[in-house]
């Protein structure tokens, strides 16, 4: 089995979702070949992943985009109008994550990038 750590660079292994894969929501045939980071290790075959966005499919990549998008307006749109205005442009910027939860089986190593 692949020993894995926090902040691991991995790929998901090319291979078709199966019965029971669609069951437990642990993988879907999008989920071939996208690559991340580990972000929690859970035992005992699981792992929180945090998918790089460049590596999604277009159209998963424009419906995360558009959530981000509309939760960061409605953020902005939640405070008071004196903090919005004093908000810089950073504090503005809202991050939103892409996780999976997947198997260690279903992962492998990525090498570094040069």
């Amino acid at each position: 089995m692949l020993r894995l750590k926090v902040g691991d660079r991995v790929r998901i292994r090319d291979r078709q979702a199966e019965p029971q894969d669609r069951k437990s929501g642990m993988f879907y045939d999008f989920y071939r070949g996208l690559t991340g980071r580990v972000f929690k290790l859970f035992a005992p075959d699981e792992v929180a992943l945090e998918v790089e966005l460049e590596a999604l499919p277009e159209e998963v990549w424009k419906r995360h985009m558009n959530a981000r998008d509309q939760m960061r307006e409605r953020w902005i749109q939640s405070l008071p109008e004196e903090a919005r205005r004093k908000l810089t442009p950073e504090q503005k910027s809202f991050d939103l994550r892409y996780m999976l939860l997947v198997r260690v089986s279903d992962l492998e190593r990525v090498r570094a990038r040069r």
